[in-house]
């Protein structure tokens, strides 16, 4: 379902996301754009599943999907699964931190750790911290 503010309405939405049924899905939307960008989310069913490596980009005016790849969670985004996000002006990107780690001993863990997404270049950096 698609909401129109300016209408007050909702509309069915064409578009057909492929991780419908995760969890912890992070969506930022590009405000140059419009453009949202969602990570891949938490399957418990199968957290190896494919689908939790993608991030999905919805174009609302046009109603399409563009899938692309995560980064390597072993030397970027460690922390893909419920994690916060904002966008950054001051750098045009979006700015993940914490988040859900799965790969501890204890997947409660939190891991300390920013993460940002070029959104013009598609690139992937990380800052750890301590």
């Amino acid at each position: 379902m698609q909401y129109n503010i300016q209408d007050d309405t909702w509309q069915k939405s064409a578009a057909k996301f492929q991780n419908g049924n995760v969890a912890g899905v992070g969506a930022v939307t590009d405000p140059r754009t419009g453009w949202i960008y969602l990570t891949g989310g938490y399957d418990d069913r199968d957290p190896t599943s494919p689908l939790v490596k993608l991030l999905d980009i919805f174009d609302p005016v046009s109603q399409t999907i563009h899938t692309s790849n995560l980064p390597n969670r072993e030397k970027t985004f460690p922390v893909p699964w419920y994690s916060g996000n904002v966008w950054s002006k001051y750098k045009n990107s979006i700015i993940y931190w914490g988040g859900l780690n799965d790969t501890e001993p204890d997947p409660r863990i939190v891991t300390n750790g920013v993460t940002e997404l070029s959104t013009d270049f598609m690139t992937w950096s990380t800052m750890l911290g301590t």
